[in-house]
């Protein structure tokens, strides 16, 4: 984040690592990264590197665009995360009743 005062004046991002499609994500102080998974297994990965030492390309909410234009990736496989565990899904629960008998 670029800041002036205590506005927000420019996002920059980076490509960091492509994992599975998440309903959350974790981040924890000891350099964890929990990422529990919207329909398949939940997955904990350690954060080995930041990503600040790669030549990805860094997009900036300031570069101009043409309108309908927009920035792509290439997802690769892991280079930041290594992967230190995985939970098995019990297949997502995609409904429930519930009976007084």
């Amino acid at each position: 984040l670029e800041c002036v005062k205590e506005m927000v004046v420019e996002i920059k991002m980076k490509y960091f690592d492509t994992v599975a499609p998440a309903s959350a994500m974790c981040v924890l102080k000891t350099g964890f990264l929990f990422v529990a998974s919207e329909f398949g297994n939940h997955y904990l990965y350690q954060i080995a590197k930041l990503g600040d030492d790669d030549d990805e390309p860094e997009f900036s909410s300031a570069m101009p665009l043409e309108e309908g234009d927009t920035f792509f990736f290439q997802p690769r496989v892991l280079k930041n995360l290594l992967l230190v565990d995985e939970l098995e899904s019990l297949s997502p629960i995609v409904s429930c009743k519930v009976a007084d008998l």
